[in-house]
């Protein structure tokens, strides 16, 4: 490895993520050679890619605070929950999951009379406004700094109920381990949700692929339908076709080798 290219990866040491721009100023190179370099980073699994820049990859259970998450690539979430939210129709009663992707999908229902179940402190902040949405909030223990509801009460009032589909987001997707998380304590209720509905669709984008983080959630053929931000590559597309797992590309322009968008196709 050259000793540029070392001294970008070491700039992940001091932060989570950098835009293509900045590592570029702090190199002196064109944006053009850092995208490179950080194309040839994430092939060799040192960096994740993402749309304008790339982040560091983290052990099993770290889990970034919710603020840093939300600014991790918001647009591509912001998309995500877009195409999440186009499958909900009215009448339904939904489920919608902890974390920052999740935390968009309500900002898209506006026009939907729809019932809404949520662990999520932000979700709930979004609900509360829309006069379309019925909002059934469950009793527990709040994580502070994630700001979800957990616990046995948790759990116990959601059992309770039936869903028509739950919006999940997981913290990894792998071939072998299946859907992961980092918090068991999310994860069980997580795992309640699943149960009680009759589709589950998991929202990740491209840097929860191929990943694997602490706690086992489901196999991967527990999830109906998977939203993502890229295309994945043939092995994943092969499990997830063989898991009768239905792949949705959301809309998103994408960025080339010589800093040019385009756009993708959604696929609904």
């Amino acid at each position: 490895m050259s000793s540029r290219m070392d001294k970008l990866l070491s700039l992940f040491e001091e932060k989570d993520y950098y835009s293509v721009s900045e590592l570029a100023r702090k190199l002196s190179v064109s944006e053009m050679t850092i995208r490179r370099y950080l194309n040839d980073l994430a092939d060799r699994k040192l960096i994740n890619r993402t749309h304008g820049g790339a982040a560091r990859i983290k052990t099993l259970n770290y889990e970034p605070v919710f603020k840093e998450r939300e600014e991790f690539a918001p647009r591509e979430k912001r998309e995500i929950a877009r195409a999440a939210a186009s499958l909900v129709q009215d009448g339904q009663i939904i489920a919608i999951d902890t974390g920052t992707t999740c935390s968009f999908i309500p900002q898209f229902l506006s026009d939907k009379k729809i019932t809404v179940v949520t662990n999520s402190l932000r979700v709930m902040s979004e609900c509360v406004a829309k006069e379309n949405i019925k909002l059934l909030i469950p009793p527990g223990i709040m994580r502070s700094h994630e700001g979800s509801i957990y616990g046995t009460e948790t759990v116990d009032y959601l059992s309770r109920f039936h869903f028509d589909v739950f919006f999940m987001g997981v913290g990894g997707i792998d071939e072998n381990a299946g859907l992961t998380d980092y918090s068991l304590e999310d994860v069980s209720v997580k795992q309640t949700l699943i149960r009680n509905s009759l589709t589950l669709v998991t929202l990740a984008d491209s840097s929860k692929i191929n990943r694997i983080t602490f706690a086992k959630i489901s196999n991967l053929d527990e999830m109906d339908i998977l939203i993502t931000n890229r295309k994945l590559s043939a092995a994943m597309n092969d499990c997830l076709d063989k898991a009768d797992v239905r792949v949705v590309l959301a809309a998103m322009e994408e960025e080339n080798e010589f800093g040019v968008v385009k756009e993708n196709i959604r696929h609904l």
